[in-house]
Order: structure tokens, then sequence, then C-alpha cells
């Protein structure tokens, strides 16, 4: 729908305009304004298409606010009227920018007809605007989707001619890479616009494929820092689609020839997340601490696989294995004897986790890891037998009622403290991602929502039935910020808190 603003400092004459508006049945957002600054004033806080302004005002007349108007909004129609017919209000109106100019006492028709054409042309301003940007955003992925895949800039710019580019590529400083577990960049490419009003810093966005994006940061900003800000935007992601989502942050681009090397290292560095519990966002600076502690690195995958079998989360289970064997892989440092080692002992997990078997047999499977004679046979093995276990647990039917009753209770009986789907998923020893599943399967609401609900009725029943202040009902019920409790309490009852305990003391 456009918007019309329509400034005349009679009302006779602003209700005249509407009028014939509505007669000719034109969708508009009309807003009214008595004066040239009043309409100045709302110009500057809005966006406007249509101006339909008289000339003669007191404190601003119609031609000193269609000249500061344009200035506002360059794209502005701006249609004058006045009873004043003389050539040079008309003059120098056109010298402004005014697409027409009406006299006084209107003519409908004319009217019907101006309008029209302003319409016209502000829809086809926007539908060029929005090929030019479309064409803009279009050549620009194009060419970082080049850089990215290995193209040198310098074929680039031969190929296409555009300095231009170049500039904007020169501007970038950092990129953070954006991963999720599933295809969420399949249907969830509008939220990318509240991302980047999340990071709050300039940024362009590149979409790679339905799990990866990345994001290119034109400001030099400290790795601390935006760290803090990756968690925030998780912390978003968490609360509104209940997925988690993580983030590889580069080392400073010195040069726009380092982007193609420095997406290969940010996809090197994501890789860590496949065996480091509990962290979403990752550098340089933590990949070069792993790699300093194998034994320690070791011993953490391998705790993450002893809980996926004990979980059942067969996709972490795939991943967290998979990863172990591709370090083992790229590594000569590792002798063949404790890569079967540690390779078996997770075969022996596995197996004795899907049946009951006597130690003669397990032996026998496991004398089939130390014959192999290269690790990729090792690995087939073990893909045969997570298929199984994949296969077993996928017909079997897991009563997860008891757990969720314990998280229940455990959110009944610490609604007023920090609650988190890590939090709770630790209570009941499962993961973040199948608590999440299971807890919507029988509940039919996520954990935050639950969560937000239950908050949200004690917070109802304090307000109705104690005296105790908003502020402290806030806190008791988990929220620290009064002003967000404040806000969350008013979209659940449509009321805020003062305003719904004031009901109820008018009702008695």
């Amino acid at each position: 729908m456009l918007k019309i603003l329509i400034v005349d400092d009679e009302f006779i004459e602003r209700d005249g305009i509407i009028f014939l508006i509505n007669k000719f049945s034109f969708d508009f957002d009309i807003k009214e304004c008595n004066d040239g600054e009043e309409a100045l004033k709302y110009l500057k806080e809005n966006s406007v298409d249509i101006l339909f302004t008289d000339v003669k005002m007191p404190f601003m007349d119609g031609l000193e606010l269609s000249k500061n108007a344009k200035l506002i909004h360059p794209n502005l129609k701006i249609i004058i009227f006045s009873g004043f017919g003389e050539f040079e209000y008309a003059k120098k109106a056109i010298s402004l920018g005014v697409s027409d100019y009406i006299l006084k006492p209107i003519n409908q028709l004319e009217f019907k007809n101006t309008i029209e054409k302003a319409i016209k042309e502000v829809e086809e301003g926007k539908k060029e605007k929005q090929k030019k940007e479309l064409r803009s955003f279009s050549e620009k992925e194009h060419v970082l989707l080049k850089i990215i895949g290995g193209t040198p800039i310098e074929e680039l710019k031969g190929k296409f001619g555009f300095d231009d580019f170049i500039n904007f590529i020169n501007q970038y400083k950092r990129m953070i890479l954006m991963e999720f577990d599933n295809d969420f960049f399949n249907n969830h490419q509008e939220f990318i616009n509240e991302i980047q009003n999340k990071i709050e810093i300039k940024t362009d966005y590149l979409n790679l494929n339905p799990q990866q994006s990345i994001f290119f940061l034109f400001d030099f900003i400290d790795e601390s820092i935006l760290k803090n800000i990756c968690l925030r935007i998780r912390d978003k992601v968490m609360n509104d689609y209940e997925v988690n989502c993580y983030f590889a942050i580069s080392k400073l681009l010195i040069s726009p020839h380092m982007i193609s090397e420095e997406y290969l290292n940010i996809e090197q560095i994501m890789e860590q997340r496949f065996f480091v519990s509990n962290n979403y966002v990752f550098s340089r600076n933590s990949e070069i601490q792993l790699e300093s502690t194998d034994e320690k690195f070791d011993n953490t995958m391998l705790k993450n696989i002893e809980h996926d079998i004990k979980v059942k989360d067969v996709h972490s289970l795939r991943k967290h294995v998979d990863f172990l064997i591709r370090k083992f892989s790229a590594k000569n440092a590792f002798s063949q004897i404790y890569v079967k080692y540690i390779l078996s002992n997770i075969y022996q997990n596995i197996y004795q986790e899907i049946q009951k078997v006597s130690q003669i047999d397990l032996n026998e499977k496991i004398d089939k890891i130390y014959f192999c004679r290269t690790i990729q046979e090792i690995s087939n093995i073990l893909d045969n037998i997570i298929d199984r276990m994949d296969k077993q647990f996928t017909k079997e039917s897991f009563n997860d009622r008891h757990e969720i009753e314990l998280v229940k209770s455990y959110i009944y009986n610490h609604y007023g403290d920090d609650l988190s789907l890590e939090i709770l998923a630790e209570y009941v020893y499962m993961t973040p991602s199948y608590l999440s599943s299971i807890f919507k399967k029988e509940t039919g609401m996520g954990i935050n929502s639950f969560i937000k609900n239950y908050r949200m009725e004690k917070a109802k029943d304090m307000i109705e039935n104690t005296n105790i202040k908003i502020k402290k009902i806030g806190n008791l019920v988990g929220y620290s910020n009064t002003s967000y409790f404040c806000q969350s309490f008013k979209e659940f009852y449509g009321l805020t808190p003062e305003k719904y305990r004031q009901r109820d003391e008018d009702n008695e």
C-alpha cells in the first residue's frame, strides 16, 4: 500500500482531498499535517510515496516544504495545489522537482488523472529500483562465489572490467561462516535481515548452500566482541527456531586476495564443532589450542562418542567417528596399533549397545579390525555397525515420557533460575537437539515456549493474588530486566503487568 501525506492548514481542504481519494477508490495509507514544519518533521522520521501539499501555509509554505522534502526523499512524488494560479508559482514548483500543480477549486477529473499518474510513476520507480538492486546484488554475489571458488581476482577484473567491484572487495576486513546441521536456509532466507540487524555492524551476506552462509564485515572489530555477537545470534536462533547454529571467524583480511584462502581456513576451523561439546563459535586461536594438545583432543572426542552411543544420537555419532578417522588419516604421527585400539573400542561400545554377545563372539569382531590393512577398511566396518545401530533404534519405540516429566518438574521448581536447553539436557543426560525434538513431540511446544508459558502463568498468579511489586515479580519468574518482563507479559496477556493489576482492582 502506498503512503500519501496531505498537508494543508485548513481541515476542510484536507477532508476534501480525502473524500476524493475514497471516491475514486485509491488504496492509500493516508497521513495528514497542518503545516509545512509539521510535515517536514514527519518526513524526517517516515517514508512517504506522494506528498500532496498546499502552497500558502503558515510557518513554512508548500514550496519550501517541497524543496526540503526532496533533500530527504529524492524519489518523492510531490503534487502542489493552490488557489493562486500565477505562473511564477508553477515555474518555481517545477524547478524544485514537483510532479504536478493543481489549481483550486480542484477539478475532480484532473485530480483523478494526476493521482493515477503519480501512482504509476511511483510503482515504476520502485520496480526499477528493485531491478537495479537485484542486478547489483546478483553481480556482487556472482563475484564473491567466484573468488571463494578460487578464481583469481585479476581474471575477474579482466573479464568484467569492474574497478568498482574491486573497491567493494577491498572494504572487507573479516569473514564469519554461519553453519547449521539442517537445511535451515531453504526456508528461512528472510531471517538474514534479522541477523544483520542483530549484528548491528555493516556486512554483506552470501548464501553458499542450505546449511552455510558467510557474512563479510566492513569494519575492524576485535575477535572477542565478534564472539559475543555470534553468541547473541545463536541465542536468538535457538529461541525462535529451536535449532543450533555455529560460527567460524576468519583472521583479519589484509588483502582481497586472502578471501579464497581464508574461506578454506574457516571451513576447516568449523569442523571443530563435530567434537567439541557446548561450543558454538570457533576461530584460529581455538584451533591452535586443540591441535597442540592431541591427548586432550582425543579424550574429548571419545567422551563425545561414548555419550552419543549412550543417548542413541546416531547423527552425532557418525560425525564424531568420521572426524576422528579423518584426523588419523591426515597425520602420519599415529601408530597403527594406537589407531586400531581407539577404533576397536568404539566398535565394541556400539556392538554391546545394540545386542548381547559373548566375549568370544566380540573378540572375533575385534580381530577383524586388527587384521585390516588400511584405515578405510576400519572405517567401512564402523559404518556398517553404525548403520545397524541406526536401523535397530529406528524400529524400536523409546518411551521418553519419564525424561520429559523430569524436565517439566525441573522447570516447575526452577522457573525463577537461569534455564536453557543445555542445562535441561545435561540434567537428563541427553543431547540438546535430541531433548528438544522429543520434548516438542511429547508436549506439542518447544522447551523455550514451555518455560515462557509457565513463567507468565506464575507472574499472572502473583499479580492477581499478591501485593508484590512488579519488578520483584519479574525477578521471581526469571526476568532480571524489568522492561523485558513487562514487554513479554503484554505480548502474552495483551496488557502490561501494571494495567493487568489495575484491571483486577477495578473489577473488585
